[in-house]
C-alpha cells in the first residue's frame, strides 16, 4: 500500500510538473505569424482591400529603449479639413498649419503583425485621421533580442512609448493623439496607460485580458480542462518559472491594477462570444474604474463577436461607440 501511495505521489507531482511547464510554453514560446500571411489573412476576410494597402504609407522605425527596433507605418491624413488656419504673426507667418490632424495609434495581439489593426484603422482614416501602427518586437518587421519573449505588456509598454514619443515629435500639431490595441495589444496600452504622463487623450480596449494570472488560469479551466488538484498547484509554480528564467513576476502583468492609477478616459469593447478573453475581464475592469472614479470610462458590448471581431460583427454600432467616445473625451472635432 505504501509503494501504491508512493507512486501515486509520484504522478501527481510528475503531473504538476508537466502542466506547469506545458503552460509556460504556451504562454512564452509562441510561433508568430509572417506580415505576408498577416496581409493576405486580412484581405481574404474582407478586414481591408488592396486599394487601402496602395496609399502613401510611410515606413520607419524607432529606437526601444529596451535595445531594439521597432517597425512602424503611418498613413498621413488627406483631409484638408484638419489643416487649420495659422494666425497672422504666430511663428512669423500665417498661412496653413500642416499636421493638425488627430492621430492614433495601433497596437496588435500576440503572434500576429500590423495588419491586424487595418481593419480598426481604415474608420479613422476615413474620418480624417493620421494612422501609425508598429509590429510589436519579435512581429513582422520588428526586431527581437536574442531568446526573443513576449511579455504581454511588461516590456512592450515601453515600446509603445516610444513610438508615442516619436509621433509627438512628428507630428507635434496634432489635434489629439489616441492608441487603440487589441488582445495582447489592448492590455499592454492599459499598462501603458499611467505612464502617458499626458502624451495621449485617451485609450481603447479591444478585449483586453484583466490579469495574465487570470488569462492563465481561465485558459486552463476553460480550454484544457485541467483539474483543480492540478491546476491550482501547477498555476502557482507557473508563476514561479518566468521569476527565475525571465527575471519578472507573472503577476506583475496587470491592466486591470494599472488601469486604476491614472485617469485617461478608456473605452473598453469586447465581443460577448468571445471565450479566448471572456468579456468579463472588461466589465470588471469598467466597473472598477467606475467605482473608483478613474476618469472618463465607457464600455461597449458587442452580441455575437468573438475574439478580436467586434469592428466586423457590428461596425456601425463600433464606429458609434469609438467615435462617440472620443468626442466625449476630448471636447473636439
Amino acid at each position: 500500500m505504501s509503494v501504491f501511495l508512493l507512486c501515486c505521489a509520484i504522478l501527481y507531482v510528475l503531473n504538476i510538473i508537466i502542466f506547469a511547464i506545458y503552460t509556460y510554453r504556451q504562454a512564452f514560446c509562441w510561433k508568430n505569424q509572417t506580415l505576408d500571411y498577416t496581409r493576405n489573412h486580412g484581405l481574404s476576410n474582407g478586414d481591408f482591400d488592396q486599394a487601402y494597402l496602395d496609399q502613401p504609407w510611410q515606413e520607419f522605425e524607432v529606437q526601444s529603449p529596451n535595445g531594439y527596433m521597432i517597425a512602424c507605418v503611418a498613413l498621413e491624413a488627406q483631409n484638408a479639413a484638419w489643416k487649420r488656419e495659422q494666425p497672422e504673426g504666430e511663428a512669423g507667418h500665417g498661412g496653413p498649419q500642416q499636421g493638425s490632424a488627430p492621430v492614433a495609434v495601433f497596437v496588435h495581439g500576440i503572434g500576429w503583425t500590423r495588419y491586424g489593426m487595418f481593419k480598426y484603422m481604415k474608420h479613422f482614416t476615413a474620418r480624417g485621421w493620421t494612422v501609425v501602427a508598429l509590429d510589436l518586437p519579435g512581429h513582422g518587421k520588428s526586431e527581437a533580442p536574442r531568446h526573443y519573449y513576449p511579455t504581454f505588456g511588461h516590456n512592450e509598454k515601453h515600446d509603445v512609448a516610444a513610438v508615442v514619443d516619436y509621433v509627438r515629435t512628428k507630428w507635434p500639431n496634432a489635434e489629439k493623439i489616441g492608441l487603440l490595441g487589441e488582445s495582447m495589444g489592448a492590455g499592454t496600452a492599459l499598462e501603458y496607460a499611467p505612464l502617458a504622463d499626458g502624451k495621449i487623450d485617451f485609450v481603447i480596449a479591444d478585449c483586453p485580458f484583466e490579469s495574465l494570472v487570470g488569462e492563465v488560469d481561465y485558459l486552463m479551466r476553460e480550454k484544457r480542462w485541467i483539474p483543480d488538484i492540478v491546476q491550482v498547484p501547477a498555476l502557482w509554480l507557473f508563476e514561479l518559472i518566468p521569476r527565475f528564467t525571465k527575471g519578472f513576476w507573472v503577476k506583475s502583468i496587470s491592466p486591470k491594477n494599472d488601469i486604476v492609477s491614472c485617469v485617461l478616459p478608456v473605452l473598453f469593447v469586447h465581443g460577448l462570444e468571445d471565450t479566448w478573453v471572456p468579456y468579463i475581464w472588461s466589465l470588471r475592469m469598467y466597473d472598477l474604474r467606475k467605482t473608483k472614479g478613474c476618469g472618463q470610462t465607457e464600455i461597449f458590448l458587442v452580441p455575437g463577436a468573438r475574439h478580436t471581431g467586434s469592428v466586423r460583427v457590428d461596425p456601425e454600432g463600433w464606429n458609434r461607440a469609438v467615435f462617440g467616445f472620443i468626442d466625449r473625451a476630448c471636447q473636439v472635432g
